[in-house]
């Protein structure tokens, strides 16, 4: 019995070492067209946060900040350059908290923007993608915690197959060139001339966050909060100032019980904005409940602006 045992280890190993090696050689041979999608604006993003030396505002979330954001409108209103850190919820807080740990200094001030669905904890250490991350970018696997390599065999097909489909792949489009669709400050603006698609979505149920009212004992998640918070005692130690909002969602989606959960479990951290403020219908809504129209970025952008104001008067007097 415990020589089968070996050998079931002894072949489990060589199955996992193989595949990581495949994960890998294919990520090689792929690289300029990985790089040049979606995920490889992740290179700017770290070029343009390595490269600033004063003071500056980081925005850090899912793909309803850098879909719904104006940076240049906040670095003007501050006179701070800001960076756009955000691609999508799928690379998950956790990376994107230590993502710019090194890069951030007393003075800064920090913007995390998290959407809705993951306080209940599920991708709180990312899915599939992050690992293309570390493939098109070699810098972002210092970011990587334990349990992101713990959980990186349960991706490697996806990331072999990612990986063989860009390489395969010869169209040239907003997918094949996705990270040529944002600005210098990060921000996506491929949706600029796009109208809604909010006909694809708006009767997916999945959306809901009443599904999640009433289960305080699950959602919001305990480790996605304490994430948060000790990222917050991070800053705190560094005098750097941490602001924590709501992301934009679909009014038809959203519910105030469960944004008030999520208050509740936060605390002491507070949010620095009102949830409904930034509630939307279908006919504002791009291709998700997270994404408004580009039409809408200047709005959002401008509530945003406000509530900064509001937030840093008052840690100002405290």
């Amino acid at each position: 019995m415990q020589i089968f045992i070996k050998k079931i280890i002894i072949f489990i190993g060589l199955f996992l070492g193989i595949s990581t090696l495949v994960a890998l050689g294919t990520g090689q041979l792929a690289l300029s067209k990985l790089s040049r999608k979606g995920r490889g604006v992740v290179i700017d993003k770290n070029n343009r946060l390595d490269s600033i030396t004063k003071n500056k505002i980081v925005l850090i979330g899912g793909s309803n900040v850098c879909y719904g954001i104006n940076s240049q409108m906040i670095e003007d209103s501050f006179n701070m350059p800001v960076v756009d850190m955000a691609i999508n919820a799928g690379m998950g807080m956790s990376f994107y908290y230590q993502q710019v740990k090194h890069a951030i200094k007393a003075g800064d001030i920090i913007i995390g923007i998290p959407e809705y669905y993951p306080y209940d904890g599920k991708i709180t250490n990312g899915d599939a993608g992050i690992y293309s991350l570390a493939i098109i970018d070699y810098r972002n696997i210092k970011f990587f915690n334990a349990m992101q390599w713990l959980q990186l065999p349960i991706y490697l097909g996806d990331i072999i197959n990612e990986n063989v489909k860009a390489f395969f792949t010869y169209e040239k489009n907003k997918i094949t060139f996705g990270r040529f669709q944002y600005n210098k400050w990060g921000d996506y603006i491929g949706h600029k001339n796009e109208g809604s698609y909010a006909d694809t979505f708006k009767h997916n149920k999945q959306y809901d966050l009443s599904v999640y009212e009433n289960k305080n004992e699950i959602y919001p998640d305990k480790n996605f909060i304490n994430l948060i918070k000790n990222f917050e005692q991070f800053c705190n130690s560094k005098n750097i100032i941490y602001l924590h909002a709501y992301p934009v969602y679909s009014r038809y989606f959203y519910n105030d019980n469960v944004a008030k959960q999520i208050a509740e479990k936060i605390q002491p951290l507070k949010f620095i904005n009102n949830p409904e403020t930034y509630l939307y219908g279908f006919d504002s809504l791009y291709d998700t409940p997270n994404h408004i129209l580009y039409k809408f970025r200047d709005e959002r952008t401008s509530k945003l602006i406000n509530d900064i104001r509001v937030a840093l008067h008052q840690i100002k007097h405290e």
